[in-house]
């Protein structure tokens, strides 16, 4: 592997806790219909890894008998810099 994809596995190991096992939106899209039983996807939410142009979704791969599943945040800056989810479905507060 060479290039930006080694970069950005590198960055998200950085992001990481020891023991955590991260994958990107890419990665999960592929392998989510082929997930063993009790294997799931978590999604942790967007982040913007050190040095890469584009915010990153990540999941954390939780499986039956692992060590631990209960990690602190990442080590990585929000994807969203407002304090407004980036997508509204619906309007609140409007009254007739």
């Amino acid at each position: 592997y060479d290039g930006l994809v080694l970069h950005h596995a590198g960055r998200m190991l950085t992001a990481a806790h020891g023991g955590q096992i991260l994958v990107s939106d890419v990665t999960a899209s592929l392998v989510q219909g082929s997930l063993e039983a009790g294997v799931r996807l978590v999604d942790l939410g967007v982040y913007r890894l050190r040095d890469l142009p584009e915010a990153t979704r990540l999941f954390q791969v939780d499986y039956p008998g692992a060590p631990r599943t209960d990690f602190g945040p990442l080590a990585a800056e929000a994807g969203h810099r407002a304090n407004v989810p980036p997508r509204f479905t619906r309007f609140f507060g409007r009254e007739r």
